[in-house]
C-alpha cells in the first residue's frame, strides 16, 4: 500500500516598488506499507513513513537597477520512520501448543534545520556581474531505535525483551562566497569565484575553501 499528500501556500506583499516580502509554507507526507506471508505461518510487515515541513520568509530589496539584495529566513523539519514487524507461529509436534514469536524493530530519524541566507547581485558594467552572499544554518539530528521481542505460548507470555537507543547531534555551518561573471567578448565569458565554509560538529570546526572557475564559448549566434 502506498499513499502520499502534500500542501503548500504562499503570500507576497509588495511594500513598495523596490521592496517585497514573501512567506511560503510546504508540508508533505508519504506512507509505504509492505506485507509478506510465507507458507510456514510467518508474516513480515514493513511500514515506512517520511515527510517534510518547510517555511521561509523572503525579503527582496532593489537598491538600483544594477544592485539587488535577496535575504531568506527559513526552517526545515524532516522525519523518517521505519517499522519492521516479524511475526512467526510454530505448532509443537509433541504437545497441543502454539508458539508465537513477535519481533518489532522501530527506527526513526528527525532533522530540524533553521538558517538565514543573503545574496547580493551587482552589475557595475556590461562586462561584469558580481554575486556575493553569506549563510548560516543550525541543524539538530535525532536518530532513535526501539527493539522488542515477545514469545507467547498458547497466548501466555513466556519471554519478553526491550531495548532503545537514542542520540542527538548538533551542527552548524557558516559560509561566505563571491563570484564575478566576466564578459570578455560576445562569444567568450568566464565565471570566477571563491567560497569559504566552516562546519562545526561537536565543537570541532572543519574549514573548507572552494575555488570555482567556469568558461563559456559560444560557437554560433543564438537564434
Amino acid at each position: 500500500s502506498y499513499a502520499f499528500w502534500d500542501a503548500n501556500a504562499g503570500i507576497t506583499h509588495m511594500i513598495d516598488n523596490d521592496n517585497s516580502l514573501a512567506l511560503n509554507f510546504y508540508m508533505g507526507r508519504d506512507d509505504l506499507g509492505i506485507t509478506s506471508r510465507s507458507i510456514d505461518s510467518s508474516e513480515t510487515e514493513v511500514i515506512t513513513r517520511w515527510g517534510n515541513i518547510l517555511t521561509s520568509l523572503n525579503w527582496y530589496r532593489k537598491f538600483s537597477d544594477d544592485l539587488h539584495l535577496n535575504a531568506i529566513l527559513y526552517y526545515v523539519r524532516s522525519n523518517t520512520k521505519v517499522d519492521m514487524i516479524d511475526d512467526t507461529w510454530k505448532m509443537s509436534d509433541y504437545s497441543p501448543s502454539i508458539t508465537d514469536e513477535c519481533k518489532i524493530d522501530r527506527s526513526s530519524s528527525i532533522m530540524n534545520e533553521s538558517g538565514v541566507k543573503t545574496e547580493l547581485d551587482w552589475i557595475p558594467s556590461e562586462y561584469h556581474h558580481i554575486n556575493a552572499g553569506a549563510a548560516y544554518s543550525g541543524r539538530i539530528f535525532d536518530p532513535q531505535r526501539e527493539y522488542s521481542k515477545t514469545i507467547l505460548v498458547n497466548e501466555v507470555e513466556k519471554h519478553s525483551e526491550n531495548a532503545s537507543y537514542s542520540v542527538r547531534f548538533n551542527t552548524s555551518e557558516v559560509s561566505v562566497h563571491a563570484s564575478d561573471e566576466i564578459s570578455l567578448s560576445n562569444w567568450f565569458k568566464t565565471n570566477l569565484g571563491l567560497r569559504y565554509s566552516c562546519f562545526i560538529n561537536g565543537g570541532t570546526p572543519y574549514h573548507s575553501i572552494e575555488p570555482r572557475a567556469a568558461l563559456r564559448f559560444q560557437l554560433a549566434p543564438v537564434a
